[in-house]
């Protein structure tokens, strides 16, 4: 009597041609898991500094001028120095960012630019002594640094900016 079958020799054939074709779409899953991980963190970043772009709209030009007193420009490196800046003039930034996430936070008072510079001397010359002047502003810059799961750079960032008028 003759046995039919596979021999093992056959099955081991038959399963790493299988391993071959499954391993590409398992290397996809895992992909496509890190693709949503990054997306969710990017996501999440965003949020903040827009959190923090939103408060500093609320602000009015002459709170930023007391806080920031006579500096040009000022660099907060992280959520303590924000915090920091704003009890100044009694405000209170949103909540401190979870552990992954860093916050930093650039202020800087905008000089008139030369188009402003001109305009105000043509109106000097034909106005007389009408002077132009421009609006007093600040440029404040959020960056929220957040990590990456997989891909070229280890951390990433988000930068939002607005500016506080007069």
């Amino acid at each position: 009597m003759k046995k039919t079958g596979f021999t093992m020799l056959e099955i081991i054939i038959a399963v790493v041609i299988l391993a071959f074709g499954v391993l590409p779409i398992f290397d996809l899953f895992r992909q496509n898991t890190a693709s949503a991980s990054n997306n969710i963190n990017e996501t999440k970043a965003t949020n903040f500094a827009s959190d923090l772009i939103n408060f500093c709209k609320d602000l009015r030009y002459n709170e930023l001028e007391v806080a920031a007193g006579s500096e040009e420009s000022i660099e907060l490196a992280n959520d303590q120095d924000i915090r920091q800046f704003f009890t100044r003039i009694n405000q209170n930034i949103p909540d401190s960012l979870p552990e992954p996430f860093g916050r930093s936070m650039t202020i800087k008072r905008c000089k008139p630019s030369r188009f402003e510079r001109l305009a105000d001397l043509l109106s000097i010359l034909i106005g007389g002594n009408k002077k132009y002047s421009p609006f007093p502003t600040y440029l404040i810059k959020v960056k929220v640094s957040f990590p990456r799961i997989r891909g070229k750079s280890k951390d990433d960032s988000v930068t939002l900016y607005t500016i506080v008028l007069d």
